[in-house]
C-alpha cells in the first residue's frame, strides 16, 4: 500500500485532538485503532507505543495507561515493525474500558503521516540531550526520540526542527 493510501485510511475515522493542544497526535477509538493496526500489519512501519485518553463532557484526560516497544539489539527493522504492531494490537484488544465517555488510543508510529514540511519553513536544529532524548530550542521541552528522520516535531510547541541525528543517504 502506498504512503498516500495509508494516510487516507488513517485519517478516515481519526479522533481530532487539536482543541486539546495535540494537533499532531493520531488517535482512534478502540475498534478503529485495531482496524488501523491490522491494516498496517504488512506495511513497512512500526508502532513505538501509545497512550490511552478519555474524553467526557468535552474534558480531555489522560488515563495514565500506555505501552511502548523498542527495537532489540540485532533485531531487523522488519522484525521490529511486525513485533511492535503485534504488541500494540494485543494491548488494545485486551484493554478493558471501565470509564464512561470516549476512550481513545493515541499511537506513535515510526513513520510520519503528514504533509512534508518544506525546508524553507525550518531554520533551527533540535538539540540532542542523550541517545534517546531531544530538546526543543524554543520552548525547551524535551521528548524521547530515536527518530532518524530529517525533521522532528516538538510535541509541546508543535514546531518543526531539523533532526540532529539525520544522516542523508549518499547516492
Amino acid at each position: 500500500m502506498k504512503k498516500r493510501e495509508i494516510e487516507k485510511e488513517l485519517f478516515k475515522r481519526i479522533v481530532p485532538l487539536e482543541k486539546y493542544g495535540l494537533s499532531r497526535d493520531l488517535s482512534w477509538e478502540k475498534e478503529e485503532a485495531i482496524r488501523i493496526i491490522k491494516l498496517l500489519m504488512n506495511e513497512n512501519v512500526g508502532i513505538l507505543g501509545g497512550d490511552v485518553y478519555n474524553i467526557q463532557n468535552d474534558q480531555f484526560k489522560p488515563l495514565y495507561d500506555n505501552w511502548s516497544c523498542e527495537r532489540k539489539e540485532k533485531e531487523s527493522k522488519e522484525d521490529f515493525f511486525l513485533r511492535s504492531k503485534k504488541i500494540a494490537l494485543s494491548y488494545i484488544e485486551n484493554y478493558s474500558i471501565t470509564v464512561p465517555g470516549q476512550v481513545i488510543f493515541c499511537l506513535v508510529f515510526t513513520e510520519h503521516f503528514f504533509e512534508p514540511i518544506p525546508d524553507s519553513e525550518i531554520s533551527t536544529t533540535a538539540q540532542i540531550l542523550d541517545e534517546n532524548w531531544l530538546m526543543c530550542p524554543d520552548c525547551v521541552d524535551a521528548w524521547e526520540s530515536t527518530s532518524e528522520d530529517k525533521i522532528v516535531i516538538c510535541p509541546k510547541c508543535d514546531r518543526a526542527y531539523y533532526n540532529p541525528r539525520y544522516q542523508p543517504v549518499e547516492k
